[in-house]
């Protein structure tokens, strides 16, 4: 586990301490920089991860108050990983929002031919990077919310 620190505005630093790192949720995205030790996968931070799966189906309404419905399997997924990105990090020239950029537009699905792997937790979905979002929240400390949209495949374990 570790802490960060405001050094200057827009800037983090990230300092490891002497507790145990109990491992937490991993968070991770195939080729993407990630430090199983610390959470911090560039410069930014992963606030938000979530998955929302869906049915293929269909409700027939009849006479009499019939209804039946059919069942066609799954729908792919929507994935999202979402975070804050700092101006720098401490020693790097840098910014978290060039970085953020940078892995959507090498990343996106026009581009990459195959799917990346997304782990959540202790599953790993096939995945294409099919959007991205990135606001500037506070131009005071040079803060950059960031959202990554996935589409992805039935999880595997």
């Amino acid at each position: 586990m570790s802490i960060f620190f405001a050094h200057r505005r827009g800037a983090v630093c990230r300092v490891a301490g002497p507790w145990p790192n109990t491992g937490g949720l991993v968070v991770a995205v195939e080729g993407w920089p990630y430090k199983p030790t610390g959470g911090m996968f560039f410069t930014a931070i992963c606030t938000q991860a979530g998955i929302t799966h869906n049915g293929n189906f269909q409700f027939l309404h009849t006479i009499n108050d019939t209804i039946y419905v059919y069942v066609f399997g799954d729908r792919i997924a929507e994935l999202t990983i979402a975070g804050v990105a700092f101006s720098q990090l401490c020693g790097s020239p840098i910014a978290g929002l060039t970085e953020t950029m940078a892995l959507y537009e090498r990343d996106r699905i026009s581009v990459r031919a195959r799917p990346l792997v997304v782990t959540l937790g202790r599953y790993h979905f096939k995945s294409f990077l099919t959007g991205m979002t990135a606001n500037i929240s506070d131009s005071e400390l040079q803060l950059t919310q960031f959202n990554f949209r996935f589409n992805c495949f039935p999880a595997q374990t």
